[in-house]
């Protein structure tokens, strides 16, 4: 019997060891947990309130061990492209084809395109607009104006497309990435005239095929005429009467245009009538025009194109001697700046035999230069359709003409030296040539003896932000070959002044005034009834004011000279 309170001694000790043990094991977890923290309140729309602090229950989650955490994926920036944002901008500006604004009363603009949801937006009383929220992507506008005819435009809405950030900046709040777009609107009487090639595609698809830019081509080479009756013919001659004016479009607005747009006519007869095209005398045909027409289209075949290339061949050799010059550079330069081009018409050499050939010119006038370090020549050059030899240009073997140009204080100066060959009558701006040899701080060049009477002058320059800054021209000189300067040629940079001409009478009815210098090169070509082109500046010299009328014959002169102050010069 003794042994049974024994028992329950010992399991009256064993209950209360663990339960001090539980309570002990409770009170460390209890010290050693951290309160768990609350994350950051969502509140959604529509959901039901946050509960009270008493009815919430916090549920506190052990982190990952360090061994058990996934890792995280490193990011790569993506260098190829930037990127492309959800939503664009479209600023606009109405404008007729001249690229006069328009202030338009009511317009509606439409847009479209694959993959977006049409779009309808009103304007009033506008110049400009702002369309916010596109979508990248391809973009169909259309403008609908009263009294305006507007042809639907199609391009790419795109941050690659969009205006750099400073002119970005000067258009006020709104979307980060803007695209700007012209909308020209055709008002009554006016009329696209565009070119396509056989395929139908527009022309600088062609000029593309050919190997060339379009403006490399087509650069003021078309002329449309606009007649009433049907013509007798498919002939549209180059200088016949029109009843209408034409006006080519300039590279940079052919994004705002139809593709195939290369003018436009403007004609105050009412439809039916007939419109002519011909380039470069080839004539494309007649298209007629009817009532609501806004655009007439003409073809222009490929092998056109290249019957009117002219082929152009020389060769340059050393003055006496005959040794041909392969160390030579020629340029051939268009007076039609786009014409111009930099691959195989300018810089180039000729071969070992001192021969070289122009491929695929244009018609037009151009400048054809070639020069050594010794020698040098100019010539300006009426070119038309077919081959064509222009012989052989000698340059002289050794020596030059050396050079000192002065400021108006005898200090040596730095300059740029122009050239051109010496065509009493013309105008300056067509003589001389944009390549010229540069003093340097002491005012000293070397310049090539000319093959024939050449027209030299100075022109003061310098490097302001970048840029190269001139200023007025010296007096033009001229270096005759048969006589040319023993010493060093002195060429001073003076300041110039201002003239004023008073025109009378005679002087306001003349159709036009030109501003020779002593060598009889037409220095400017004036209105004689706008003011501002009747006060030029001049740099001291003696100088002849001519008038002609408006048959191109001579009215008077009158001869004048600029001294070191303003001056006003009356006129009969």
């Amino acid at each position: 019997m003794g042994s049974v309170p024994r028992a329950l001694s010992l399991l009256a000790l064993l209950v209360a060891l663990l339960c001090a043990g539980w309570f002990l094991t409770r009170a460390r977890g209890e010290r050693g947990s951290e309160p768990p923290v609350a994350g950051p309140e969502v509140l959604v729309s529509g959901a039901a309130p946050p509960a009270p602090e008493s009815a919430r229950l916090e549920i506190p989650v052990a982190p990952l061990a360090p061994e058990a955490r996934a890792p995280e994926p490193i990011a790569k920036a993506d260098k190829s492209e930037p990127p492309v944002p959800s939503v664009l901008g479209l600023v606009g500006e109405f404008q007729r084809p001249d690229r006069s604004q328009v202030r338009v009363d009511a317009a509606r603009l439409l847009l479209s395109g694959a993959g977006r949801e049409p779009r309808q937006v009103s304007l009033r009383n506008a110049e400009t607009f702002l369309v916010e929220d596109l979508e990248p992507g391809p973009l169909r506008l259309e403008a609908r104006v009263e009294g305006y005819t507007h042809v639907p435009i199609e391009f790419d809405v795109s941050v690659a497309g969009a205006l750099s950030a400073h002119d970005r900046g000067e258009l006020g709040p709104g979307p980060e990435h803007l695209v700007r777009r012209y909308v020209v609107l055709w008002p009554e009487g006016w009329l696209s005239v565009g070119v396509l090639d056989p395929e139908g595609r527009p022309i600088a698809a062609l000029a593309e095929d050919l190997g060339y830019l379009r403006a490399e081509l087509f650069s003021e080479a078309f002329r449309a005429v606009v007649r009433l009756d049907a013509p007798a013919s498919d002939d549209v001659p180059w200088n016949s009467p029109s009843a209408g004016s034409f006006e080519t479009v300039r590279e940079h607005q052919l994004e705002h245009l139809s593709p195939a747009c290369i003018g436009f006519v403007r004609s105050e007869l009412r439809p039916p009538y007939w419109v002519g095209l011909s380039y470069l005398g080839h004539a494309l045909g007649w298209q007629p025009v009817g009532p609501g027409d806004v655009e007439v289209l003409f073809v222009l075949d490929p092998e056109a194109v290249r019957g009117q290339f002219a082929r152009l061949t020389l060769r340059v050799v050393e003055k006496g001697s005959g040794r041909p010059l392969p160390e030579a550079e020629v340029w051939l330069m268009a007076e039609v700046s786009p014409l111009r081009r930099g691959d195989g018409q300018q810089d180039v050499h000729p071969d070992a035999d001192g021969r070289l050939v122009f491929e695929d010119v244009v018609p037009g006038e151009y400048d054809l230069v070639a020069r050594t370090s010794s020698g040098s020549f100019a010539q300006r050059l009426v070119v038309v359709p077919g081959e064509r030899d222009l012989g052989t240009i000698e340059l002289a073997a050794r020596g030059g003409i050396e050079v000192l140009v002065l400021d108006a204080d005898n200090r040596p100066a730095r300059a740029r030296l122009e050239t051109g060959p010496y065509e009493p009558g013309r105008l300056a701006d067509e003589l001389f040539t944009p390549r010229g040899e540069q003093t340097g701080s002491d005012g000293r060049a070397t310049l090539p003896i000319p093959s024939h009477p050449t027209l030299l002058r100075a022109r003061r320059w310098m490097i302001l932000g970048g840029k190269l800054v001139g200023g007025a021209p010296a007096t033009s000189v001229l270096l005759d070959p048969a006589n040319l300067p023993q010493d060093t040629l002195v060429l001073h940079l003076v300041e110039d002044r201002q003239i004023t001409f008073e025109p009378g009478p005679e002087t306001l009815g003349a159709d036009h005034l030109d501003l020779l210098d002593a060598l009889g090169v037409v220095l400017q070509r004036m209105n004689p009834r706008d003011p501002n082109e009747m006060a030029p500046n001049l740099v001291p010299g003696d100088y002849v004011l001519r008038a002609y009328d408006g048959e191109g014959g001579v009215m008077w002169d009158a001869e004048f000279d600029v001294l070191a102050e303003p001056a006003r010069v009356p006129l009969p």
